[in-house]
């Protein structure tokens, strides 16, 4: 089965550890950068909260929100973006996640770009990558209204308890989930679901390695549904978590990825939403099975 899965899903996770040139060290570190490209997605969101939008000259093909950022001049992507046209823009910043590769770091490098590298993976780096960037680019109070925007908003989102099982797929071939200590399956722990991967990070696993399993919910991660439904792409997943006696009665749901697949200002309201989406799903499945449909 081949999914077109935008897997921009791994790079949004948010910020930790600066590395490459630390802010302190940029050019000239007293006057907040001016040119500014961003490498993510979830990196791009932020920095438009904060209103820093006026001085981005450069983002990934992936960065497409908020509508602003679409009108900025592509590089690439943000695995492989183009050095040629980062140098051509002249930053003064480059932003990017450790979750690109070492290979993009080594480029900025050789290239003699400013870069600053934030790396992480739980929905608290959040808070260290706003905070940071508030920090660089002089914003301190702007950032510190988002955090607690992020928090509110967070806080709405119900906590549930339940003994439901849920596998987060990102992609079909390879078979690519996400495991604990992610962001991704903290957000579902909140909405009342624990992960069936007992492995960490996004691994790529085998069919059979989940059929000793069973699994409540499979939630997939894909692009937008209407595309998803158009391109056959519902039919393939459904047959083949249906080839199991373990899943073929598992409730499977599908949702647009930006919003929950970056760990952005637009996280928490997402949340909520696919919090009520699925549990109203779950209880009309449980109903249609003790009426024996």
């Amino acid at each position: 089965m081949s999914l077109s899965v935008n897997l921009v899903l791994f790079v949004t996770l948010s910020c930790g550890a600066l590395f490459g040139i630390a802010a302190q060290d940029l050019p000239n570190s007293s006057v907040p950068p001016k040119r500014v490209i961003s490498l993510a997605p979830n990196l791009t969101e932020i920095l438009f909260a904060l209103g820093l939008g006026k001085f981005m000259v450069g983002v990934t093909r992936s960065c497409n929100y908020p509508e602003d950022a679409l009108r900025l001049p592509k590089v690439g992507d943000y695995s492989r973006p183009s050095i040629e046209k980062l140098v051509e823009l002249k930053p003064d910043l480059v932003l990017a996640l450790n979750e690109g590769g070492d290979s993009v770091t080594a480029s900025l490098e050789r290239a003699h770009l400013p870069f600053v590298v934030l790396e992480g993976k739980k929905l608290e780096d959040f808070f260290e990558i706003t905070r940071r960037l508030g920090k660089i680019f002089s914003v301190a109070s702007e950032s510190e209204k988002l955090i607690q925007d992020w928090k509110h908003n967070w806080n709405e989102v119900a906590k549930s308890k339940s003994s439901n099982s849920i596998l987060i797929q990102l992609d079909g071939n390879p078979l690519i989930v996400a495991g604990r200590g992610t962001f991704l399956s903290e957000v579902m722990e909140r909405c009342g679901f624990h992960n069936v991967m007992e492995s960490s990070g996004y691994p790529r696993i085998s069919k059979e390695h989940l059929f000793k399993r069973k699994i409540d919910l499979i939630l997939f991660l894909g692009n937008e549904t209407q595309n998803l439904m158009k391109s056959g792409v519902v039919a393939e997943i459904e047959a083949y978590w249906q080839s199991s006696p373990l899943t073929k009665d598992s409730v499977i749901h599908y949702t647009h990825s930006d919003e929950l697949s970056r760990l952005g200002p637009r996280l928490p309201k997402a949340v909520k939403i696919l919090c009520s989406q699925i549990k109203k799903k779950l209880q009309i499945s449980t109903r249609s099975s003790s009426r024996g449909l």
